[in-house]
């Protein structure tokens, strides 16, 4: 997702997500620790996100850490941080095909089809 501002984030339900892992034992990531200061907006701005449906809670074995990005207005971002996870998703095979191949691939013809 990729969003200015937390207000610009919105929920869809257009597509459910599945992702396949080597094995079935959960990761679980240690918590980073903020200042009271953070730990007051990064509150608020998840409170928020719950209450407009952007995030839920959720009951998984699995957790990532966070990290939070300050910006120079005061606003924060939350990312999650899911290196350890990674590590042991399968990976897509099939994964997007290459713009430029496909470029050169349909170049020069007179007719295209979907």
């Amino acid at each position: 997702m990729i969003a200015q501002h937390s207000n610009n984030l919105e929920r869809t339900n257009v597509l459910k997500h599945k992702i396949n892992l080597i094995h079935p034992f959960p990761i679980i990531a240690k918590s980073k620790s903020f200042d009271p200061d953070m730990q007051k907006k990064m509150k608020h701005e998840i409170q928020d996100l719950l209450r407009r449906g952007i995030i839920q809670p959720s009951t998984s074995l699995y957790s990532a850490s966070i990290s939070v990005v300050e910006k120079k207005d005061g606003i924060i971002q939350i990312c999650s941080a899911s290196i350890g996870l990674n590590v042991t998703i399968i990976d897509d095979r099939q994964s997007l095909p290459n713009m430029k191949e496909l470029m050169d691939a349909i170049a020069g013809a007179k007719y295209y089809s979907l």
